[in-house]
């Protein structure tokens, strides 16, 4: 069964090897982690921290909007990551929009991807109010693109090689709690 985790201050090693297994950026997603925060299971914590602070608006960086993170689960097993950004601003209406997934290369291909958005539109609808979702990708991650028109994504453009969908989640059927 495919679940979200939301990021927290009491991650452990599962996440820790997880994230320090992810590329810095494969297909237009970055690793939300540096390799200095992947270093030691302290400065991974401080770094937890700064994060479950960054998605309560604690701290934020000039031009980032409150994100939250979730680590995308199989059983006990981390198997992805996933972003929901709160609120766009000018950059990420261009670049990023609302969701950001990451799936691991070895679970590609299996419909993960595709329930795991599924999960973070839930949440992005549930818990942040957001019904209008943005999502963007690279031209050329076709596998991507699958996923995001299997969620109703809608294409609006192709600039710069970058697409920008949107998921009206009041016309689509998303599970409300």
């Amino acid at each position: 069964m495919i679940y979200l985790n939301r990021l927290s201050k009491n991650n452990g090693m599962r996440e820790l090897e997880y994230l320090r297994s992810v590329p810095e950026c494969e297909n237009g997603f970055y690793n939300p982690a540096s390799l200095e925060n992947l270093s030691s299971l302290e400065s991974f914590k401080s770094w937890l921290e700064e994060k479950e602070n960054e998605s309560l608006g604690i701290n934020l960086k000039e031009g980032y909007v409150p994100q939250t993170i979730y680590f995308v689960m199989e059983g006990e097993e981390v198997i992805g990551i996933g972003k929901i950004r709160h609120y766009l601003n000018e950059n990420l209406l261009i670049r990023g929009g609302h969701i950001g997934l990451g799936i691991s290369s070895s679970y590609r291909s299996k419909g993960i991807g595709t329930k795991a958005l599924e999960l973070l539109l839930e949440e992005a609808l549930n818990t942040y109010g957001i019904s209008n979702v943005l999502l963007t990708n690279s031209e050329t991650n076709t596998a991507s693109r699958r996923i995001v028109e299997k969620c109703g994504g809608i294409l609006e453009s192709i600039n710069s090689g970058s697409c920008k969908y949107w998921i009206n989640l009041a016309k689509k059927k998303v599970k409300k709690k």
